[in-house]
């Protein structure tokens, strides 16, 4: 994986996830929500992917891999308007863990050293 070190390179992809990420973080929102949910996993879907292969691109794979987390696991919800009460718990860990991977990627591109890049798991 490559890393990009241009500061223009890195501060547009920086702004791009930070504004994903809240969007993302809405669509599972709306996951919880009582209405309708229709089209929200593959928001949730679409979203993750768009940061994960900019973070290859970027050469942040701790990132990527976050990201890879929530794509896979709305990938294997297919779509589903309504998950099950375990996936939900199981996409928002994984948004945790993005968030996570996010907030220690300075505005330089470097990433801060932190105790854990992945928050705990649920309890089932």
């Amino acid at each position: 994986m490559a890393v990009i070190t241009d500061r223009g390179i890195l501060r547009t992809f920086l702004e791009e996830v930070r504004g994903h990420l809240p969007a993302l973080e809405r669509e599972v929102a709306r996951l919880r929500a009582p209405s309708v949910r229709e089209g929200a996993m593959d928001e949730v879907h679409r979203l993750a992917h768009s940061i994960r292969s900019a973070s290859e691109m970027i050469g942040l794979a701790h990132l990527a891999d976050a990201a890879r987390g929530v794509e896979s696991l709305a990938a294997e919800c297919g779509g589903l308007a309504y998950p099950d009460q375990n996936k939900l718990e199981h996409l928002e860990h994984r948004l945790a863990s993005l968030r996570m991977g996010l907030d220690l990627v300075q505005d330089d591109g470097s990433v801060m050293a932190g105790e854990a890049t992945e928050p705990r798991a649920p309890v089932p």
